[in-house]
């Protein structure tokens, strides 16, 4: 991590550009989304964990080790490391585990599950995009 004094000197050398405010917005936004996702990750962990303990595993849609291959999957997707995937990003992966023949199918695949209408894909909209289309 970089000390105020260190990122002017790099400022006023020109090595890097000061965010606009619109970036510096941008960025919280990100980081609140990354920071919110990443509790509510927790949340159904340990929810999932409890309802396995009790027996309940039948509620559960994904075990716990198909649940972090999947989020490494998307990660590796997710190249710039925003927290979501464009459809783009997932037409390989859609196309090649059977699920979308086509970019248009790819697509109307993202438009069921997109709750935010972003035309991205989240962890918690694609995990549902699997679900959906393994159970079809």
């Amino acid at each position: 991590m970089f000390k105020k004094r260190e990122i002017q000197e790099m400022i006023d050398k020109g090595r890097i550009k000061p965010l606009s405010p619109t970036e510096i917005a941008r960025q919280k936004r990100i980081h609140k989304v990354k920071s919110d996702a990443a509790r509510e990750y927790l949340k159904v962990s340990e929810n999932r964990e409890w309802m396995v303990k009790h027996g309940k595993q039948y509620l559960v849609d994904f075990t716990q080790n198909e649940l972090k291959a999947m989020k490494k999957y998307f990660n590796a997707l997710d190249e710039k490391n925003e927290g979501s995937i464009g459809a783009k990003e997932l037409e390989e992966l859609l196309i090649s585990m059977g699920l979308a023949e086509n970019a248009v199918q790819v697509r109307r695949l993202i438009e069921t599950v997109d709750e935010d209408r972003s035309g991205r894909i989240e962890f918690d909209e694609f995990m549902e995009m699997i679900k959906s289309e393994g159970n079809a």
